[in-house]
């Protein structure tokens, strides 16, 4: 009690709480509970028993729907089986003791295996004959005889019940049976030609019955199935007048559904009675009970709730002195423990400083675990790449030491390859994704090489850069030629063009005979690599690739096509510039990597050279295209293709000599700002729309309209680009219920945290906060995701 009364001085929060929640609740109870419980549990005990039997019924329900299917798979078997086909088919052909020989097949098949089938019955049209196996073979069913007859009132493949007469000593007995009869009619009046009836012996349904439905005759309880073909399947006198009040009532005042319980009154007594309907059977299931049975418990049970409620009164008098304190001491003993690890006081009560304290302790579990499973691939990784920079020597031991120990297939005297992949246009995707979704998409390519290089054998990847990939693949004997190889890298391409939306290219070297020898072939890979200015993304580059560049002793292009364009460019001749520029690229390609980016680096510099000079000359201003002319060698080594660098240099010249530029009208340029502000707001919610995209469809330069655009409407196309996804995600969260995630895809986003960055810069919220201020709230997102 000392505890209980410090923690009272204490006054916590979540310590008050459970004195006035356990007070509340307790002279809530007092003041209700005598009122409702003796209401509640008569609906209660209705709606439990009701749902029980509801329950046993559809049990017994599933055995007589597998009895039903059973005997119709049967019934067609019997059809089709060529003892049966003999009998019913039988023209005369046929002896007595071959019929005799074909029933005790039958009934050794069929009846044996299946002890519910009491014996079977055939009728041949033909010679008006019966049969019957698992009977004498010709016994006189009048039944059977009476449904033939009644065609076409007889029912097909419907269960009837009906009796049977059996001879035990010198007194004949009526057994009860259930029988399916299947049948094939033809002619004009049409009439039965062959029939097959399948007698069933019903002790064991109702066996399941009585054992699925828990009936207590004791109690006055009873269980019955009923047959629209032939009335109920239980024929003893005791009930019959129950019996008959039931099917009487029932068809008088029909349910509406074709399952429930219902309360009438049958023979001067009200009952309970739950029923199934299996219209396909043409049966219902009847289960009935007294109703004193159902609320017999009840009736017993209102003589003591006074009484009951009486203690109750005292016990939670009780319970609310001395269990808050006695609650209370395990989360006081708690909150001393973990309160070192935070501060409780920006929390609601304990519990949330409890349940944030868990959160924390989890997370960081979580994140050892994550670890913990990663610190092998990191290891094996930074194993591979190591091998593959020399940074230590490949000694036979070491190598083996290295391939045990990261469980990695290869063998220092082996044969191997490298391929090195590219991921294309990096700067963009830099832009679109941020440091976690690239690498995961980096994972994901390497699994799809990885898997498509199976055929060599099993490839180990490792990253180089922030851009690429190395894969190290055995050779055994066997492999596949170089060609072959290509075949398999093109697929990859293209499956990850086709699912990711990205290009890559992948360079291939030749094969490395033993370990010692991977150093060197990666350096190499790497040079290979580098024709990917000449060659394009999105290609797979050999050795036979780039022979000929490799064979190209040129260490530079020629002075006189650099002195030509020189010349155009002092003449302010963009034309002749153009050309040049053609010719020299035309001479680059075909150089050796190396030498061909000096000659550029060199070129670019004597174009900015002679620029200056001739905007001297001519009073124009050269600072621009000096400018974007420094920016372009600084980033030569970012530049992917040559293609791409000669374009943006010809673009340069374009802008800085081509004097017909300035002669556009206005009404052009705003033409073409309007089409790009068209072309955003119809295409906004295409998370590939990008300057790169608008300035192809309107086939212009991108540097050109980025200009254009920001010098008329003062921000970039990408910001254009942001400011309509952002308004129009604005817009969603005021008119609709929508998750951010929802939101973010209909407006062109694909990167959650990306949007999260973008939106609380714009509105000064989180996407969050925005729907619960002006509209709906976010769905199924946390704010959490915006860091």
């Amino acid at each position: 009690m000392r505890k209980f009364y410090g923690s009272f001085r204490m006054q916590n929060k979540y310590y008050l709480r459970i004195v006035l929640s356990i007070s509340l609740v307790a002279t809530l109870l007092v003041c209700t509970l005598s009122a409702a419980l003796y209401v509640y549990g008569k609906d209660k005990l209705y709606e439990l028993e009701t749902q029980k039997n509801s329950q046993l019924l559809n049990q017994t329900k599933h055995t007589i729907e597998q009895m039903d299917a059973a005997i119709r798979n049967i019934a067609v078997y019997l059809f089709v089986t060529p003892d049966a086909t003999a009998i019913l088919n039988n023209t005369g052909n046929i002896g007595q003791d071959e019929i005799y020989s074909k029933l005790n097949r039958i009934s050794a098949s069929v009846i044996t295996s299946n002890t519910s089938i009491q014996s079977i019955g055939f009728y041949n049209s033909y010679n008006e004959q019966y049969y019957y196996a698992g009977k004498q073979m010709y016994y006189d069913d009048a039944g059977m005889k009476q449904m033939i007859v009644a065609y076409p009132g007889a029912p097909r493949m419907k269960p009837i019940f009906r009796a049977i007469e059996n001879d035990y000593g010198t007194k004949p007995v009526k057994e009860p049976i259930i029988t399916y009869l299947m049948y094939e009619s033809s002619g004009d009046p049409a009439k039965i030609d062959s029939a097959v009836a399948i007698n069933l012996n019903p002790n064991w349904i109702m066996d399941n019955l009585k054992q699925y439905s828990f009936v207590n005759e004791q109690r006055g309880e009873s269980a019955y199935i009923y047959s629209d073909n032939g009335g109920f399947l239980e024929k003893d006198k005791e009930h019959a007048e129950l019996r008959a009040s039931l099917i009487q009532d029932f068809k008088n005042k029909p349910p509406k559904a074709d399952s429930g319980s219902i309360v009438r009154k049958l023979s001067g007594e009200r009952y309970v009675i739950s029923y199934l309907q299996l219209k396909d059977q043409s049966l219902t299931i009847f289960k009935i009970q007294p109703i004193s049975a159902v609320y017999g418990s009840l009736y017993a049970f209102r003589t003591f709730l006074t009484v009951i409620v009486a203690i109750f009164v005292l016990i939670a008098l009780l319970f609310s002195l001395t269990a808050s304190g006695i609650v209370y001491t395990p989360i006081l003993r708690l909150l001393k423990q973990v309160s070192s690890g935070g501060d409780q006081s920006s929390t609601r009560d304990e519990i949330s400083f409890l349940s944030k304290m868990y959160d924390d302790t989890l997370s960081r579990v979580k994140q050892y675990d994550s670890q913990r499973q990663s610190v092998q691939t990191i290891l094996k990784s930074y194993a591979l790449k190591s091998m593959l920079l020399g940074e230590q020597p490949l000694s036979r031991e070491s190598f083996e030491e290295l391939c045990r120990e990261h469980q990695m297939p290869f063998a220092y005297d082996g044969e191997f390859r490298l391929v090195l992949v590219k991921m294309d246009e990096f700067a963009q995707l830099q832009q679109r994704y941020n440091q976690q979704d690239r690498q995961l998409i980096k994972y994901a390519i390497g699994n799809i090489m990885r898997e498509t290089l199976l055929a060599l054998g099993q490839a180990e990847e490792t990253a180089m850069q922030d851009d690429e990939l190395a894969l190290l693949l055995p050779l055994g004997d066997g492999g596949l030629n170089e060609a072959e190889i290509v075949v398999l890298l093109e697929t990859a391409q293209a499956f990850i063009k086709e699912y990711y939306r990205l290009s890559v290219t992948v360079s291939v070297s030749g094969p490395i005979t033993r370990a010692p020898g991977l150093p060197d072939a990666f350096r190499a890979l790497g040079k290979l690599a580098a024709y990917r200015f000449v060659i394009g993304t999105g290609s797979v580059i050999t050795a036979d690739l780039v022979r000929d560049n490799a064979a190209n002793r040129s260490l530079s292009h020629s002075a006189r096509a650099e002195t030509i364009l020189l010349e155009h460019i002092e003449k302010r001749n963009y034309p002749g510039v153009k050309q040049s520029l053609d010719a020299l690229k035309a001479e680059l390609v075909g150089m050796k990597y190396e030498h061909m980016v000096t000659s550029i680096m060199h070129l670019v510099g004597e174009i900015r050279i002679r620029l200056k000079q001739s905007q001297t000359r001519h009073g124009g201003a050269a600072e621009q295209g000096e400018d974007q002319l420094l920016s372009m060698l600084q980033s030569l080594g970012t530049i992917e293709t040559i293609e791409e660098c000669f374009a943006g240099l010809q673009q340069v010249l374009q802008d800085a000599l081509d004097d017909s530029k300035e002669s556009e009208s206005a009404s052009s340029q705003h033409f073409v700002v309007d089409t790009v502000q068209n072309i955003i707001q119809l295409s906004y919610a295409d998370n590939a729309l990008c300057l790169d995209g608008i300035a192809s469809t309107l086939k212009m330069p991108s540097r050109k309209l980025a200009k254009l655009f920001k010098d008329a409407v003062g921000i970039s196309i990408g910001e254009q680009i942001n400011e309509v996804r952002l308004s129009r995600a604005a817009k969603l969260f005021e008119t609709g219920d929508h998750s951010v995630y929802e939101v973010l895809v209909q407006v062109g986003y694909e990167n959650q945290s990306y949007f999260y960055k973008l939106f609380r810069t714009r509105f000064g919220m989180t996407p969050k906060e925005y729907a619960a201020r002006f509209g709906g709230s976010a769905r199924g997102d946390s704010d959490s995701l915006s860091g």
